[in-house]
């Protein structure tokens, strides 16, 4: 590495300016593409974090909150796989971490971390948003309609059968 100074304090200020300045915007050019790998990867979380709120928005509306009883089943035996899902992956992280803990304590915090971040996800499936139990009957299920139709880009008949319902009951009172 001294040499390679040497070297160039040797050479002419301009040519040191311009190697400086080639440095520099290279520099820049790999900062810059790390910045936006990071912030695809933040942006690709974001999305995905977004559609599994609406999926479990949309599992507790439909199955867990009004649906009647032959949707409870449904709706709790979807919410309780995703409940393990999340526990077994905090699990894995807990055992790695013991696995490393005499060797490197680094691995050992950032294995709990992630098994605290798993243990967490697994919770959020447990507790419904509070928010989503202040619609009434009508409104309930016409959300239900707009997230079938943006998670699976169409309604399912039953919630259309009940939108009909619920409607045919307002008209007639």
């Amino acid at each position: 590495m001294s040499v390679l100074i040497k070297l160039t304090n040797d050479l002419p200020p301009i040519i040191q300016g311009a190697i400086g300045s080639a440095l520099f915007w290279i520099l820049l050019q790999l900062v810059g593409s790390i910045a936006k790998k990071i912030s695809d990867l933040t942006g690709a979380y974001k999305e995905q974090t977004k559609k599994e709120e609406g999926l479990r928005e949309y599992i507790y509306r439909k199955y867990t909150s009004r649906g009647g009883l032959a949707y409870y089943p449904q709706g709790y035996l979807f919410t309780f796989s995703e409940v393990l899902k999340y526990f077994l992956q905090g699990f894995i992280f807990v055992c790695i971490s013991l696995l490393f803990r005499d060797y490197f304590s680094i691995a050992t915090s950032i294995c709990l971390v992630g098994a605290i971040y798993y243990f967490v996800k697994a919770l959020i499936w447990l507790f419904p948003s509070v928010s989503w139990n202040t619609l009434s009957n009508e409104e309930h299920w016409q959300k239900v309609k707009e997230l079938e139709e943006k998670l699976f880009g169409k309604v399912s008949n039953d919630t259309l059968e009940f939108l009909d319902k619920i409607k045919n009951q307002v008209e007639s009172s």
